[in-house]
């Protein structure tokens, strides 16, 4: 984990300690893991003789113990980052009928190498694409960069945009410059200049600050490319050559650039946020999204962000290495420590939370770090603004249900997913019987009540999977993925068990419900379902209500 979010210093000493244990305990198959890890780090860091060296220590180990010899396929690995494709080759042809070179796990990668002409080849890009495991995705897309362009450009971009997304969520930054070196390597291929340097420029500035400077180096000699890092470096030696007060203007200079260059970093980083960022996803989700985000980007311990509405209630909160936040609001150099209220939207407010006990700070580095926080400050309030202004105009605000128009959408993507994947789906159509007569008996805001009632009992008695809305007045609606209308019948007869069974009120409550479901039910369109479970329900009213009806 340490290598691929970049922390290196820290995946070295965890490395020396995993080597302590294995002098302690003999476990020498440890011992074999710790070399893999360190040649990982070495193939990514473009140093192979050094990278092949560790992988022949673990191979050593691996057939001395009689286990899968993994350092196979790091070879392969580590030639082909290299450039030497033939070597990579011959590793395949000799070690063939080896375990760890037939595997089904690699075998999507290996076939890419053995592929004699450009049909071969599309053809097991187009096998690596389809498999099921993540292995050597961003290997792949290094190594072949400039074939896949060529011969498949459209599905290789899609590919590579997908990694990234990845990559950004899960904060692993040597995996995102890995993609943007290889967008770099094809788009220099095609001779689109602009984009090569571009990609190539935010793939230098990770290697350079994630410790993979030959990494860096060694794609700027591939771009044919100037990073900051050479201006700097001409600074130095300029400095060496010029009398007292002209070098103190080149240092002043240099630090000007140098921060120049931690704040472009930043500033792409945050950007890769307000990439991922979804707003269809759950607000507890983007939460601790948000909060890991903070933790990767700045120098700090503690992080929280808590929503309020407008009343001062909680909605959300997400925190790391919090004991407690203070009430007020704080800005603290030394030790460094901010908490702040911020406005998101139509009366919802956050508590944004930032903390680093050991971290002091005099007024310009403060200030400065103070500036990233604000900058991802504004990041957070826009995310927040699109979660929270897309989740109350998909949800019902009585009963906490899906809006008709969210319900729509997700039944015509379920439809779809079913055609595709030859699988099931159900709907369900429930009614609430004599609904007219409890609010004219006993006032709308008992009727009230009876919605947020049942709206309960439909949430606690289906899947988290399944997709549970309010249709429009007393008439509710439930999508069931992967059931078929037997299950789905089985379904609906629980909740009206359960409704009557914790009926809170002094009148009784029921419901009646139809279903339907595809591809027993041979519909054109997906609202033929609902068509033909509202015609169920119906049924159900004329047999004498509170029962299920299933389509015929």
């Amino acid at each position: 984990t340490n290598l691929y979010r970049g922390n290196v210093q820290q995946m070295f000493q965890d490395l020396g300690r995993l080597r302590q244990l294995v002098s302690l305990t003999g476990n020498i198959q440890l011992e074999a893991y710790s070399y893999f890890v360190e040649a990982n780090f070495h193939m990514y860091n473009r140093e192979l003789d050094e990278a092949l060296e560790d992988l022949s220590r673990e191979l050593s180990i691996e057939r001395y113990l009689g286990i899968e010899e993994r350092a196979l396929r790091g070879i392969v690995c580590a030639y082909a980052l290299a450039e030497d494709l033939e070597s990579a080759k011959r590793v395949i042809a000799e070690n063939m009928e080896n375990p760890a070179i037939s595997s089904r796990i690699f075998m999507p990668f290996r076939d890419l190498f053995l592929a004699e002409n450009d049909e071969e080849f599309l053809q097991a890009w187009q096998r690596f694409l389809r498999k099921d495991t993540p292995y050597w995705s961003e290997e792949a897309c290094q190594i072949f960069a400039q074939r896949l362009i060529t011969c498949d450009k459209e599905a290789f971009i899609k590919f590579a945009k997908k990694l990234e997304l990845d990559a950004i969520k899960s904060g692993a930054f040597l995996s995102l410059a890995q993609i943007y070196e290889s967008l770099a390597l094809a788009y220099k291929a095609v001779d689109a200049t602009p984009l090569a340097i571009n990609y190539a420029e935010r793939a230098i500035s990770i290697y350079q600050t994630r410790s993979f400077v030959n990494a860096a180096a060694w794609l700027e000699k591939k771009i044919e490319f100037s990073s900051d890092k050479d201006l700097i470096e001409q600074l130095n030696e300029l400095k060496l050559k010029v009398e007292e007060p002209f070098r103190q203007t080149l240092m002043t200079v240099q630090e000007q650039v140098e921060r120049t260059m931690r704040n472009s970093v930043f500033l792409q980083h945050v950007i890769d946020v307000l990439k991922v960022t979804n707003p269809q996803e759950e607000v507890h989700t983007t939460l601790e999204f948000l909060v890991s985000k903070m933790m990767n980007l700045l120098p700090i311990l503690s992080a929280a962000i808590i929503i309020m509405d407008s009343r001062g209630k909680v909605l959300e909160s997400v925190s790391l290495n919090v004991e407690e936040i203070p009430k007020e609001t704080r800005v603290s150099y030394e030790p460094f420590e901010i908490c702040t209220e911020i406005e998101i939207y139509d009366g919802f407010k956050a508590i944004l939370y930032v903390a680093n006990q050991s971290l002091y700070l005099d007024q310009i580095a403060g200030y400065q770090l103070v500036k990233s926080v604000l900058n991802l400050q504004e990041v957070i309030v826009y995310t927040l603004k699109n979660i929270i202004a897309y989740h109350r105009s998909i949800t019902d605000p009585l009963t906490g249900l899906h809006t008709r128009w969210y319900f729509i959408t997700r039944l015509h993507e379920e439809f779809e997913r079913s055609k595709r994947y030859q699988d099931h789906f159900s709907v369900i159509m429930a009614d609430i019987d004599d609904f007219k007569k409890i609010n004219d008996t006993y006032g709308h805001r008992i009727g009230d009540e009876v919605l947020k009632f049942i709206a309960s009992v439909l949430r606690s008695s289906t899947r988290a999977s399944d997709i549970v809305g309010r249709y429009g007045g007393e008439e509710f609606i439930v999508i069931l993925p992967s059931t078929t209308k037997e299950n789905a019948a089985k379904v609906a007869e629980k909740i009206l068990y359960q409704i009557v069974e914790t009926n809170p009120f002094e009148f009784r409550v029921t419901m009646s419900f139809g279903v339907s479901g595809y591809p027993q039910d041979d519909v054109a369109e997906p609202e033929d379902l609902i068509a033909l479970a509202d015609k169920a329900t119906y049924v159900s009213k004329e047999r004498g209500k509170a029962c299920v009806t299933i389509t015929s």
